[in-house]
């Protein structure tokens, strides 16, 4: 058997690749993604190293945490539920993870020790965070891509409400059209992970 196995920079790429490749009349039982939301490594008999550096000396029974909203209370497989994926679920799952953090508007400063965040929802599919950055504009980051301070059109964002969101004309199938709100967010906060509610690692959130 023969793979062609291409390294693209975050899902929208990958998503277009696999877009063009069907129209190109390849089969999609023969088409695969690996990564955050697709197919996992061990799907496909690969080793993950960050994977196995966290379950080090933990035993094979050990299955790698990720924080996600509602990880502190283990909740986090809501996020799996299509009902899981709307403003409303998602809001209250990261005010149960951080509960310091405070609702807030676009203008609005927030105190010494904190940063504003926004989260948007494409619902039933996917969240996704943005924070604001010392000079006004706001970044965010695709799992574990590099941070980008663009929107969907390539435009530096000064606003993610008003940014565009909309990723479909770039080949995805992505369009976080909800704006869920602002919040001012500690800067540094140790979050403990948990399976069942039972704490079990801890994560030091910068």
């Amino acid at each position: 058997m023969s793979y062609l196995i291409a390294v693209l920079v975050d899902r929208i790429q990958a998503e277009a690749a696999y877009t063009a490749l069907e129209k190109a009349g390849i089969a999609t039982e023969k088409l695969s993604i690996l990564g955050r939301g697709y197919k996992s490594a061990d799907e496909f008999g690969f080793i993950d190293p960050a994977q196995q550096e966290q379950c080090k000396g933990q035993g094979p029974e050990c299955e790698p945490l990720f924080h996600q909203p509602g990880g502190t209370t283990g909740n986090s497989e809501i996020l799996q539920k299509v009902s899981g994926r709307t403003c409303k679920v998602v809001s209250r799952l990261i005010k149960e993870d951080v509960p310091e953090l405070r609702r807030t508007t676009f203008r609005r400063r927030c105190p010494k020790g904190s940063s504003k965040i926004a989260l948007v929802v494409h619902p039933g599919e996917d969240y996704h965070f943005y924070r604001q950055d010392p000079d006004g504009y706001w970044s965010h980051k695709d799992g574990a891509n590099p941070v980008k301070r663009i929107d969907a059109e390539g435009k530096l964002i000064w606003n993610p409400q008003t940014a565009a969101r909309d990723y479909r004309p770039r080949g995805s199938f992505l369009n976080y059209k909800d704006f869920c709100g602002f919040w001012c967010a500690p800067r540094r906060k140790t979050i403990r992970l948990a399976r069942g509610g039972k704490p079990i690692r801890g994560i030091e959130k910068r």
